[in-house]
């Protein structure tokens, strides 16, 4: 495979403390820039379609929430390691940088 043609990746948000991972909002995008957010229709475990919970131990807690105008995933995390992933395609030639937004609500 090409390292810097089209590829295929998997984005894990990865959570120790209690957060919210917020969506990008299309409108703050730059033109041609792949958004990945959090406005599919939510599951029985409070995770949004195409993404996915990995539970490795304890019990993930995920909701959907709004934060900065826009809808965010937040991930109250106590004693429990898990990830919520999502497959996603991209041409890391037009757009190598991959950007994220996270704040924490209340540090340990």
């Amino acid at each position: 495979m090409n390292v810097w043609g089209s590829s295929t990746v998997s984005l894990a948000l990865l959570v120790g403390l209690c957060a919210f991972i917020p969506g990008r909002s299309t409108e703050a995008a730059p033109p041609g820039a792949a958004v990945f957010d959090f406005a599919g229709p939510v599951n029985t475990q409070g995770v949004p379609a195409p993404w996915e919970l990995k539970v490795k131990s304890g019990e993930a807690q995920v909701a959907i929430v709004e934060d900065m105008q826009t809808k965010a995933l937040h991930l109250p995390c106590r004693d429990a390691s898990f990830a919520v992933e999502r497959e996603a395609h991209a041409e890391v030639q037009r757009t190598p940088v991959l950007t994220w937004l996270w704040k924490a609500v209340r540090l340990p």
